[in-house]
């Protein structure tokens, strides 16, 4: 089920290629998407180790597919699942999506039934290409004139604490790490 939908939505084989304008790369279909882990007769406390290591491993966006998935086996009949999605790849309608896709497909093939689900139509990038043509002129205005106005008198800063002093001024400066 999780290589199926791996195969259907090129996102989350996409690799990002930097140069002097970043570019999307679909990879071809890797044939282990799964890592599988023997953890039988393992105490608790390394479980909660492993599924902590699974989530602060970083992402290299030129080499990793942006979904991993990793299965530990607890015993023959107990597994744990973690499902890991870098967040350029992913938000809450995409999660929707995969969840609803992943139960049908798994209800199908553990009943030994072919894929129930249609073939993709578009893919996310033929979407976003979509969107960024539609998001110009008098729709891009009109869009702009809604917001400024939604948010107009909001404030500037907001009063949600925070987990450090912020600067006096912002200095906007970043970084990024392979």
């Amino acid at each position: 089920a999780i290589s199926t939908i791996i195969a259907r939505h090129e996102s989350l084989r996409t690799q990002f290629i930097f140069g002097n304008e970043m570019q999307q790369q679909v990879m071809p279909m890797n044939l282990n998407p799964i890592d599988f882990i023997d953890y039988q007769n393992c105490d608790d406390q390394l479980i909660e180790h492993w599924v902590r290591d699974c989530g602060e491993r970083c992402f290299d966006l030129t080499q990793d597919q942006l979904l991993r998935v990793s299965v530990a086996k607890r015993d023959s009949n107990r597994h744990i699942v973690n499902f890991n999605f870098h967040h350029v790849a992913s938000d809450g309608w995409s999660m929707a999506v995969f969840w609803r896709e992943l139960s049908a497909l798994y209800n199908a093939y553990s009943q030994e039934q072919d894929c129930v689900l249609p073939e993709l139509s578009i893919q996310y990038r033929d979407y976003a290409v979509w969107q960024r043509g539609w998001f110009t002129g008098n729709v891009l205005q009109t869009q702009q004139a809604y917001w400024l106005n939604q948010l107009a008198g909001a404030p500037q800063r907001h009063s949600l604490p925070l987990d450090f002093e912020r600067p006096e001024q912002q200095s906007f400066n970043g970084d990024y790490c392979f």
